[in-house]
C-alpha cells in the first residue's frame, strides 16, 4: 500500500494505521470497487462499497455471484459488473464495460443509486460467523469436555 501510494500519489489512498477507521472514505471515493476474487465466502467487503455506493466489477464467485447483479443498461437495474472464467480477457472486459459506463453520467448515476440500494444488513452475515467461529472452538476442546467426564472419571452431572 505505502508503495501504490508513492507512486500514484493523486490515485491511491492508504494509511494502513486508520483503515479499519477511515477505510469508508476509500470505498466512497472509488469508482468501482474491483473484486476478482477466486473465493468469497461472506462477501463484507462487497457490502462496505455498497453502502458506500460504489458499483463493483467482480467475478462470480460465491457470495458475490448471489449479490452482485449485472447492470442492464435497457432496465438500469443492478449493481455492479460480473465475470466468469478467472481469466484476463473477462477481467479486461467487466474493466472495459466498467469505463464505458462511467463515460455515460446517466447510467453511471444508475449504477451507483443501485449498489448504494443493494447494500444489506451485515448483522445476519456477522452473527453466522460468529456461531461457526465457535463451533470450531467446541471442536478445539478436549473430548472429555464434550462428553460431560471430569479429568477424575466422575460424570458432570
Amino acid at each position: 500500500m505505502a508503495s501504490l501510494q508513492a507512486t500514484y500519489p493523486d490515485h491511491f489512498w492508504a494509511d494502513p494505521a486508520t483503515f479499519f477507521e477511515d477505510g469508508a472514505l476509500a470505498s466512497i471515493a472509488a469508482d468501482f470497487g474491483l473484486m476478482p476474487s477466486l473465493f468469497e465466502p461472506s462477501g463484507l467487503v462487497r457490502e462496505e462499497f455498497f453502502a458506500a455506493g460504489t458499483p463493483l466489477v467482480c467475478s462470480r464467485a460465491g457470495g458475490l455471484r448471489e449479490r452482485v447483479a449485472d447492470y442492464d443498461e435497457r432496465s438500469r437495474k443492478g449493481s455492479g459488473l460480473t465475470f466468469s472464467g478467472h481469466s484476463h480477457s473477462a477481467l479486461m472486459s467487466s474493466l472495459e464495460r466498467a469505463l464505458a459506463l462511467y463515460a455515460q453520467p446517466e447510467h453511471y448515476a444508475a449504477l451507483r443509486r443501485n449498489a448504494y440500494a443493494a447494500a444489506c444488513d451485515v448483522s445476519d452475515t456477522a452473527w453466522h460467523w460468529q456461531c461457526e467461529i465457535e463451533r470450531l472452538l467446541a471442536c478445539k476442546q478436549p473430548p472429555w469436555l464434550h462428553a460431560g467426564v471430569l479429568l477424575n472419571g466422575e460424570d458432570g452431572a
